[in-house]
């Protein structure tokens, strides 16, 4: 009996052993295809060379990858999320090479779903431009951005030989701009970078050209006017040399997206900058997620936040930007208390962060121009403008130095800030030295020392303007500048309104 039994006992198991493969063969449909692995990343990967800026930049998403995500898990994502097994669903059109293999732009008609789609789960959105910004467990992501900013008429400039002097230290200060025209700088462009990270970049970079001609090719020289008022600060208190790395983010055009910069930010860290002037700025949609949902953080950019904290908080590297100007389509705002104008912005959080404004004396003390951006908590320093009249806050342009009409915009005042602030770099150096990472403290114990320099006291308290600017700090302009204009009838001259803050 007990054989029996056994007997049945086998011949079940045996049926089930037979039957096992017409079950995965016939009733499992797809579990090949979901067994297999997904196509590795660079499938999809264009060879592109150099930036171009698309005209719909809402349409694309730049991906920094966090760290520990494994290859097979961003290939996986790539895979459920975005492709979905569709045609033309994605062209990673960009990658930062040696730079930062890490940070991608993507593209293609998946990538687009994948963006409304998240708009649709947070709940807000735009139905023209869907923008967002956000993360989740693999990566940050954000739609990319255009960046521009006015363009100058194109102006008269003689040639500035280097005049020799003996500089006790020195430094390297990266200026993200149109590029720079070398015979207005001789002397002081960066000769060797050390450890670069693109080949053939070891006096700068065109990310356009996507080479080593990093020229001004703006008609208004919009870059090399904005390193030269950082090198007529250096030259003012010859202190500490400068030696400038011309990174060119920006077309002849004055035309930029957010993807090229931040390629452009982790060269500049790994070429050895000690200072990045940031002449431009840009509006951050609101709209930002984690997981699909939206989070209240309103303040900061995920993507942005993060990779301006991997590759120059950590490092202990100043960005000195412009705090923003006024647009004629935005009303009356200009705290940046209520809107979000970037990288400015992330000087709430990341203390390595300075935001500049223009301020001038009315006749009944100090106010920040009308035309540019304040505020109390993350606008750290407003510059003495030349000449003020009415609502123009303006500077001696300073490659054409005997000229009466005057330029404008805080993308001016931030290279006069960092003029400055390199000039002296010496003198506070210590406090950036790595393994320690700047803090509140740290920044403020720098101003502090700035404040109590003797020969120069070019960083001043004006109580006024305590509810405008970080402890009323004012940057004031110097007695060259005095002389320079003093009998001289300015004009108001060219105020640039491209560094647009466009609410959504």
């Amino acid at each position: 009996m007990r054989d029996s039994i056994q007997c049945i006992s086998l011949l079940h198991k045996l049926k089930y052993i037979f039957l096992l493969p017409v079950i995965v063969i016939f009733g499992c449909k797809g579990c090949f295809e979901q067994t297999k692995n997904p196509p590795d990343w660079t499938t999809y990967l264009s060879d592109q060379k150099g930036a171009v800026l698309s005209p719909t930049p809402e349409k694309q998403l730049i991906v920094f990858i966090k760290p520990g995500t494994s290859r097979e898990a961003f290939n996986t994502f790539l895979d459920t999320a975005i492709v979905r097994h569709k045609d033309s669903a994605l062209k990673i059109i960009s990658v930062c090479g040696s730079c930062d293999s890490t940070l991608l732009m993507l593209e293609g008609s998946g990538v687009e779903a994948f963006i409304n789609g998240e708009v649709a789960k947070g709940g807000s959105g735009s139905k023209t431009k869907a923008t967002l910004s956000g993360e989740n467990d693999l990566l940050y992501f954000t739609t990319n951005k255009s960046i521009g900013f006015d363009v100058l008429l194109k102006d008269s400039s003689g040639k500035r030989e280097y005049p020799g002097y003996d500089y006790q230290d020195s430094i390297t200060l990266a200026v993200f701009d149109t590029g720079i025209e070398p015979g207005l700088l001789q002397g002081y462009i960066i000769s060797n970078v050390p450890d670069v990270c693109i080949s053939g970049a070891t006096n700068g970079w065109n990310f356009f050209s996507w080479s080593n001609d990093w020229r001004d090719d703006n008609e208004g020289l919009h870059g090399t006017i904005v390193s030269r008022f950082v090198i007529d600060e250096v030259e003012q208190y010859k202190k500490t040399k400068v030696n400038v790395l011309p990174v060119k983010v920006f077309s002849k055009e004055g035309l930029a997206d957010l993807y090229t910069i931040l390629c452009g930010l982790a060269y500049a860290s790994h070429s050895g900058a000690d200072i990045i002037n940031a002449s431009f700025g840009f509006y951050e949609s609101k709209n930002k997620f984690r997981d699909g949902e939206p989070i209240s953080d309103t303040t900061n950019s995920a993507l942005l936040k993060n990779f301006v904290s991997s590759y120059l908080t950590q490092k202990n590297i100043l960005l000195i930007c412009a705090a923003g100007n006024k647009s004629d389509d935005d009303g009356t705002i200009r705290s940046l208390d209520e809107i979000n104008f970037y990288p400015a912005s992330l000087a709430a959080s990341l203390p390595n962060v300075i935001p500049v404004t223009t301020v001038g004396n009315q006749g009944n003390g100090r106010i920040v121009s009308p035309n540019q951006n304040f505020s109390a908590s993350i606008v750290q320093l407003g510059v003495d403008a030349d000449f003020i009249d009415s609502s123009h806050f303006g500077f001696i342009n300073p490659i054409n130095p005997n000229s009466n009409s005057t330029i404008a915009g805080s993308s001016f005042a931030a290279p006069i800030a960092a003029g400055k602030m390199a000039a002296y770099f010496y003198s506070y150096k210590h406090l950036l030295k790595e393994p320690a990472v700047i803090t509140p403290s740290v920044r403020d114990s720098i101003f502090n020392i700035l404040f109590r320099i003797p020969e120069s006291r070019f960083l001043q308290t004006d109580r006024g303007l305590l509810n405008s600017i970080n402890s009323g700090k004012v940057v004031i302009r110097g007695n060259e500048v005095a002389a320079k204009i003093k009998g001289r009838k300015l004009i108001r001259g060219f105020e640039d309104r491209g560094l647009r803050i466009i609410r959504k």
